[in-house]
């Protein structure tokens, strides 16, 4: 979504919103498992604290 209202507001290149697009989609699809489990509460959660 907002790959086409940059490319509408800063007219850049419809190669790279299609790009983009086709990117976001592959990230989407590779992590569809995870994202999956984020849904359903199950996934890990990330902790920055460090074990003393």
């Amino acid at each position: 979504v907002l790959t086409v209202f940059i490319h509408e507001n800063y007219l850049v290149p419809g190669n790279y919103v299609i790009f983009a697009i086709i990117m976001a989609v592959l990230v989407v699809f590779n992590h569809r498992s995870n994202v999956k489990r984020l849904l359903e509460g199950k996934e890990n959660k990330l902790s920055f604290k460090g074990t003393k």
